[in-house]
Parts: structure tokens; sequence; C-alpha cells
């Protein structure tokens, strides 16, 4: 069983002087037919204007509420409320106002209206549909190359408010407000670092060592989101390599005999296994061609 009051905007007008005219919270409004709405919250009408000895009234814009509950405040645009503590002074007919909109929300009697519980859901429901959206997102502005680990994100709920009045369909609403804080990094920075760590470790600063192929497992990260920085765990398996340089092969290749192929991959320390083929069976020679000349690394 609830009982609401009706409510409103009005528009107040100040035909009476150039002073500004304060008028504070509750202050009655009275429509022709007697019923009373009060102002919402204290206000103060600007001051008129004098042109030529004549007043241009000043206007404000101010929220409205029925004196009383129920369905009968819910009255069409009335042209003119007049202010009654202003009655048996000169101000009486100076200060007035009109509403250029219904009145609404007046009622009186059983209506659906959401249990603490109902609320707590709704609150709940909120705030997850808010964090997906938002992650959804960020997920888009965040460029490729950069990673999100987890722990790496924190969602702050900023503001959550609740309007418990039910529409003709029984439902209420919730409005959230949120952030979300994301601390990412890229990946290949990550890899360059090990990749400096392995030569250490190897005792091979001086080598060229690259990473082949490689595996990246991540801990759960401890993010400190006001200074910008996180720590995590983390597992690499990877395979590292000397690069082979194909294209300069191949040009000190060009028109060697079997046997100088032979000698020239023998000076090279980082391959394991290597096997020539000539192509037609008679040819014994690298072309002249260094396009005919294919190199194939495994």
């Amino acid at each position: 069983m609830v009982e609401d009051k009706a409510a409103g905007k009005i528009t107040i007008y100040n035909a009476y002087s150039s002073d500004p005219q304060r008028l504070v919270a509750t202050t009655r409004f009275a429509a022709p037919d007697g019923k009373i709405f009060r102002l919402v919250k204290e206000i103060t009408v600007p001051a008129a204007k004098i042109v030529e000895g004549k007043i241009i009234p000043s206007t404000i814009e101010a929220a409205v509420i029925a004196d009383q509950a129920g369905p009968k405040y819910n009255i069409e645009p009335v042209s003119h409320f007049s202010i009654p503590g202003f009655q048996g002074s000169a101000k009486y007919q100076g200060f007035y106002a009109e509403s250029k909109e219904p009145m609404t929300g007046g009622f009186i009697g059983e209506r659906a209206y959401p249990t603490d519980e109902d609320i707590k859901k709704a609150k709940e429901k909120a705030t997850q549909d808010l964090r997906a959206s938002v992650e959804s997102f960020l997920l888009l502005q965040i460029p490729p190359e950069f990673k999100v680990i987890e722990g790496g994100k924190q969602f702050n709920l900023l503001k959550q408010e609740v309007n418990n009045k039910v529409d003709e369909k029984n439902n209420f609403t919730v409005f959230s407000e949120g952030e979300l804080l994301s601390i990412a990094f890229r990946e290949s920075d990550l890899k360059n670092l090990i990749e400096e760590m392995a030569k250490v470790s190897l005792e091979a600063k001086e080598a060229n060592l690259k990473i082949k192929t490689y595996k990246l497992e991540y801990g759960v990260g401890r993010a400190d989101f006001k200074q910008g920085q996180i720590s995590f765990a983390v597992n690499f398996q990877g395979v590292f390599e000397e690069p082979f340089d194909i294209e300069s092969f191949r040009q000190a290749a060009i028109n060697k005999s079997e046997t100088n192929l032979k000698a020239l991959i023998s000076s090279f320390s980082n391959i394991q296994k290597a096997t020539i083929s000539f192509w037609p069976f008679w040819v014994k020679r690298a072309p002249d061609n260094i396009g005919r000349i294919k190199v194939e690394v495994e």
C-alpha cells in the first residue's frame, strides 16, 4: 500500500522589481482550483529588467511536489499559479508561475514494490553487467601487442542509485557508474628481456642467440594501480639458436662445386647437418644465378 505525491516543474516569473527574490524550500504555489504544490528546494528568482520604465519579467524553472498524495493532483498544465505567502502585498501580483507539462505520479493504493532482496539482486546484476560491458569496451581499446594477465584488472563501482518506483510492467531501475583499471605490457619486451637473461645464463653473452620457439605461462599478478606496476611469476620454456643468414650463404654459394659447398657449410659452427642436392643430376656446380639457389633451414 503506497501513497505518492504528484510532481513536476513550474516556471516562476518576477514581474515585480529589479531585485532578486529568494524563495525557501516548501514555498506554496496555488492553482486556480486551490491545489497546492510546494518548492522541492530553495531558489532565487532573478531580478526583472527595467526598460524605458517598463518591467520585463525574469524567469526560473523549479521542481515542485504536491501538498498531498493522490491522483487528484495529476493535473494538466496550469497557466497561472499564485504564491499564497505574498497575499496582501504588492508581490502577490508581481510573482506568479505556470506549468508547461502535466503534474504526474500522484497515487494512493496497492502497487508492486521491490523488496530488499529484489534490490540487492538488482544491484549485483547491474554491477556484473556494467563490469562486463566496460571490460569488453576496454579490450577493444588495448593494442593487440599488449598483454593483460589475471590480476591485472581492477573494477571500481563509483556510484549506484536505485529508483524503486515500478513502471507498468512492474520493473524498477538501477543506475550504476564504475571504472576499470588495467595494467598491460608488451609481451615482446618480456621476450627480449628473457633472451638477454638466457645469454648470461648460457655464458654466451657475445653470441647472437635468438629464441626460436618458446612457451610462456604467467602466474596471477599483484598489481599496484596507483604506481602503475604489476609483479608476477613467469614460467618460460624455449629453444635458442644462433640465426643463420640465408641470403649471405646463397651469395657465397654462387658457382661453387659440391666440395667447395661442403667446405663452406663446415665453416658454420651452428650448422648441425646439411644436405646438398643438384638438379638435374648432371649439374656439378651451384648456379651463377642466385635466384636459382634454394636454401631450406629446419
